[in-house]
């Protein structure tokens, strides 16, 4: 999943573009790595404070994100998926895999079914 994000990050850069939401990067941050402080989750959005800030007030608000304070340091906020949000995230992304498996169809095999040969460069 990590590799995905990159990726958006790389066009967002090059094209002077946001191609997703401040809100689904933070889904998204919290689903592919599970807890992370406030502060960790505004480096990776590249948000200001204020719009990190209501970002967070706003999918806390709707239960998607829930907030609470590290055990080891009590003045570091972190912020996790909500149950709910989580296990929705985990079926779509083991709907998404039986999908891709069942649609893994070798180049050749599609080459083959077709009844022409490899092409030899």
């Amino acid at each position: 999943m990590d590799d995905i994000f990159e990726f958006i990050n790389q066009i967002e850069s090059k094209l002077k573009v946001k191609c997703i939401h401040n809100e689904f990067r933070i889904i998204f941050l919290l689903y592919a790595k599970g807890e992370l402080p406030s502060l960790s989750l505004m480096y990776l959005t590249q948000r200001s404070i204020s719009g990190h800030n209501q970002d967070l007030k706003r999918l806390t608000a709707l239960g998607i994100v829930e907030r609470f304070e590290c055990e080891s340091d009590g003045r570091v906020r972190k912020y996790r998926l909500s149950n709910d949000v989580r296990m929705m995230m985990e079926r779509f992304d083991a709907a998404k895999q039986a999908a891709g498996a069942a649609l893994d169809v070798k180049a050749e095999e599609v080459v083959s079914r077709a009844g022409f040969e490899p092409a030899t460069y």
